[in-house]
């Protein structure tokens, strides 16, 4: 029977090469060579009684191979979550929040958040990473980030999400915009306070999010829907940059509710002026995204990590009640 150093040492291989697909790579990385390396390998073979890897055409895991990898993964993560409990529990309130979160949310975020929260916990480390949900999910799944916060509409087993809100869109433009395509822009704002229709304005320069984005989608369907060719000018999937160029009025954009209350009124002109953006709801589209705080199922959540996430919901709900009160304004 073999020790259990040894067996450790043999799953441990086992995980570098089903992640390599490689015994040379894995035999590089553990600073072994390759003939150990296999040896590792046949010697767990042996003992499961099963082949782990297909040799020809090329090389890879076999379905109990696969079984393998992913039962020593969930122990792996499992055991690295202990280690994080037992180090926070030596440190105190101290150590470091990992979470993935879209530029301009984190923007939007953090300056409202940081400050305080460092007051309360100084010896806790922020890393914050930007991103899409797309790439920041499998961050998550792999223990990187504690958490993630962003548009989520996935459905994958290994994850919970909470939600923190269902975020509307808005049709964002400038009074100066509207007055060069409405000679009766100030009657035009009235009506467009109580919902746009996006068959009035579709001849006005827009800018769209691009095409992989989660609302470009939502929002094509609303010009289908309508029969409506929007005129675009631009796409970018920086909320920032569509906002300061709806401030420049070289076009009208859409934007997330919170995300359009939250950067307006930041956004401004060279000169200091106001823009005179203004926000408003669509009217007959009631489609919205979820914003959820996205992690692995029974994960440790560290105390300050929770803190963490209860101020971001928080703030988000007071962002939310916000935006709904000054819509249109």
């Amino acid at each position: 029977m073999q020790k259990g150093s040894d067996m450790n040492t043999n799953l441990k291989y086992f995980i570098l090469v089903a992640e390599e697909l490689s015994i040379t790579k894995a035999a590089s990385k553990a600073y072994v060579s390759p003939q150990s390396m296999s040896a590792h390998i046949k010697r767990l073979e042996e003992r499961y009684g099963v082949p782990l890897f297909t040799r020809k055409p090329f090389f890879s895991l076999t379905p109990a191979g696969d079984i393998l990898y992913n039962a020593l993964k969930k122990i792996q993560i499992t055991e690295s979550d202990v280690m994080k409990q037992l180090d926070d529990f030596k440190k105190g309130m101290a150590g470091t929040i990992r979470f993935g979160i879209d530029t301009t949310r984190g923007q939007m975020l953090l300056h409202d958040i940081y400050f305080k929260f460092h007051h309360d916990f100084p010896r806790v480390v922020i890393e914050m990473s930007n991103g899409f949900t797309p790439a920041l999910i499998p961050a998550v799944m792999r223990g990187e980030l504690h958490f993630m916060l962003g548009n989520y509409w996935l459905d994958i087993p290994e994850l919970d999400a909470m939600t923190v809100c269902k975020e509307h869109y808005f049709y964002v433009i400038s009074d100066k915009l509207l007055k060069k395509y409405f000679d009766n822009w100030e009657e035009r704002k009235d009506i467009m306070r109580a919902g746009v229709s996006i068959k009035d304005v579709e001849h006005i320069p827009l800018i769209l999010t691009r095409e992989t984005s989660y609302m470009r989608r939502q929002i094509t369907r609303l010009f289908h829907e309508n029969h409506v060719i929007p005129n675009v000018i631009f796409e970018s999937n920086t909320h920032i940059t569509n906002l300061e160029m709806a401030a420049d009025s070289l076009g009208a954009c859409f934007c997330p509710g919170m995300i359009a209350e939250a950067m307006i009124d930041r956004v401004r002109k060279e000169d200091g002026t106001s823009n005179d953006l203004c926000a408003y709801p669509l009217k007959n589209f009631d489609e919205s995204h979820i914003i959820a705080i996205v992690y692995r199922k029974g994960a440790y959540i560290p105390p300050y990590v929770q803190n963490f996430i209860n101020r971001i919901i928080n703030t988000y709900n007071k962002i939310t009640v916000k935006a709904i009160s000054t819509a249109g304004e």
